[in-house]
């Protein structure tokens, strides 16, 4: 383990900023350098911190990195009255408790550091001989400190500074029995001239477009359940009906890693049209034909089953990365069904008498060498790294074992499909001339 960085007031929730939070980032090694995962390492620092006192919560979070980001589960209560946005957070953080498979539930809403409240006895301090000012500066005196003095040692002048020690600081009884002088010089405890009362310190607020809100945040045990469902449930359990009812001028936003991976999945699969439009358009101008650029495109789902079996086998989720090896896979069947349509038109153009069946089998026996060493070498170059041969990273395998599989269930159905749509296509286009033909001997 390596130790990046510490960081006081901070938490990846809002970015929480007190001064009693602190977080330590600790950057890992590389997977294929170490034999224990992130989440075998976080466990055994839980367990080696037990014996650790001084503090009231100790949380491990792993940062996987890339999309999605953020937390399982992540709720924003937005409401500009306090009591009501407490009521609506409490409903939701007991609702979230009983719901399978949510654990590590947080707010935002936390109390800031607990804080002593001195309310001053006006009437014995004027008794006692004390005023105000003497008071402020003895308790100053004791945590802040303060220069008494200076000597002179080796040429240089040191000061001398008086304070508590820590322990001492952290006594509300050594507080309590400081001792004040007073104008004859006698000693006169704190407490006897002030009452002391402990108060929550100010919360964080934070907004959200402007209006003051709480986020709620929830991890979700992968082995019991998913973020997609824990929502579903949440939102059964808690209906817009009963928000509006209960909790006025509410509004309730949801967010997280199923909500980041909803919208990852739209900006990808727009993504996927506008490249599908692109290779289109430009097989268009490369064919001189609007119906050709559908035998190519036309074999881009049947690699994606491909893409789908090999994550079904392997008990994968299709995830972001795989999406995008998916995204990535589209253009290599194009590129192979390309190869093999271009081909054919250019045998026609050279043989134009023969027989457009001899041409499209004699097309497809010479190109067939030249896709299928192509695929090998790329499917053995891919596949080592979707099983961490030489080398794991669990961040890019899914987008190995996309590229991978699909490439290998692709080819073969390249082979079988484009002949038979270019037929296809053909026949279809020919249907005019050959219902022209059968007009006249109908007379």
């Amino acid at each position: 383990m390596t130790l990046a960085g510490i960081k006081t007031g901070s938490s990846d929730i809002e970015q929480i900023q007190s001064g009693n939070y602190g977080s330590i980032m600790i950057n890992l090694h590389p997977f294929s350098t170490r034999d224990r995962t992130a989440k075998q390492i976080s466990d055994e620092i839980l367990k080696s911190t037990t014996h650790i006192t001084g503090y009231e919560e100790l949380d491990i979070r792993i940062d996987g990195g890339g999309p999605p980001v953020g937390k399982d589960i992540e709720i924003r209560i937005i409401n500009t009255t306090d009591s009501i946005r407490e009521k609506a957070e409490q409903k939701i953080i007991s609702t979230l408790k009983n719901i399978e498979g949510a654990e590590s539930i947080k707010t935002t809403n936390l109390p800031g550091k607990p804080q002593i409240k001195l309310q001053i006895k006006e009437e014995k301090l004027a008794r006692l001989g004390l005023t105000l000012s003497q008071v402020v500066q003895t308790i100053s005196t004791a945590y802040k400190g303060s220069d008494i003095t200076s000597t002179r040692i080796k040429n240089e002048d040191v000061g001398f500074h008086v304070i508590l020690n820590d322990e001492d600081r952290k006594n509300i009884n050594t507080l309590k029995t400081l001792l004040i002088p007073n104008n004859t010089q006698k000693l006169i405890p704190l407490k006897e001239v002030v009452n002391f009362y402990q108060i929550p310190g100010s919360p964080n607020y934070y907004h959200y477009n402007g209006l003051r809100s709480t986020t709620i945040t929830a991890g979700v045990n992968k082995d019991i359940s998913t973020p997609i469902k824990v929502y579903e449930t949440l939102k059964k359990a808690l209906p817009e009906s009963l928000i509006e009812t209960q909790f006025q001028n509410s509004t309730i936003v949801y967010g997280g890693e199923a909500q980041e991976t909803n919208e990852s999945f739209i900006s990808l699969f727009q993504t996927l049209l506008l490249a599908l439009l692109g290779i289109y358009f430009t097989l268009i101008l490369l064919f001189n034909s609007l119906s050709q650029p559908f035998i190519v495109i036309l074999t881009i789902p049947f690699g994606m089953i491909g893409v789908i079996t090999a994550f079904g086998l392997h008990n994968q989720d299709l995830g972001f990365m795989s999406m995008l090896g998916t995204i990535g896979l589209t253009g290599i069947i194009v590129n192979d069904a390309l190869i093999l349509v271009n081909h054919i038109n250019n045998l026609r153009k050279e043989m134009p008498e023969t027989p457009l069946l001899q041409l499209v089998a004699k097309g497809t026996a010479d190109r067939f060498r030249a896709l299928l060493l192509t695929t090998l070498t790329t499917v053995a170059g891919i596949l080592p790294l979707a099983y961490g041969i030489g080398g794991s990273d669990p961040f890019i395998a899914p987008m190995g074992l996309a590229l991978g599989y699909g490439l290998a269930f692709s080819t073969p159905v390249i082979m079988i499909l484009v002949p038979s749509f270019y037929l296809l296509i053909e026949d279809i286009k020919s249907i005019p001339s050959r219902l022209r033909k059968k007009k006249p001997n109908e007379h």
